[in-house]
């Protein structure tokens, strides 16, 4: 009975070193391939970190360029802004004065028709005269 528990530790001996061998393979093919993975996020990171700063550089340079062209084009609103104050003022100044010549107008419409009223002539007279003559 000895030689039979010798011979089951011996086999059990052997499939227990079988299946330590295996997984101790199968755990160094992992870590092969994952020190090759690693090697080669590490390569990708790098380019991936240059590209972000390169990215971050040129925004930057745009945002410098936006600001600059916000603060040119902020100086012309000023400037339209005050040529649109002074077009008012013109557009004032015109109003008041068409309405002081439209008013002046009609002072001297209004005294000539007094003058030709004292004079005999009346508005309906010319009407009917102008009528007669276009016949």
């Amino acid at each position: 009975m000895e030689q039979w528990v010798l011979v089951l530790f011996a086999v059990s001996s052997l499939v227990f070193i079988g299946v330590v061998a295996w997984a101790l393979l199968e755990i160094r093919r992992i870590m092969t391939e994952a020190q090759e993975t690693l090697t080669a996020v590490k390569g990708h990171l790098v380019l991936l970190i240059q590209e972000m700063r390169e990215t971050t550089e040129q925004a930057d340079g745009l945002v410098r360029d936006i600001r600059e062209a916000f603060q040119s084009t902020s100086t012309l609103w000023y400037a339209l802004g005050d040529v649109g104050q002074a077009v008012r003022r013109v557009q004032s100044f015109a109003r008041d004065t068409t309405g002081w010549i439209a008013r002046l107008l009609n002072r001297m419409t209004r005294g000539a028709e007094a003058t030709h009223h004292g004079n005999g002539f009346h508005r309906e007279d010319d009407l009917a005269k102008r009528r007669s003559a276009d016949d």
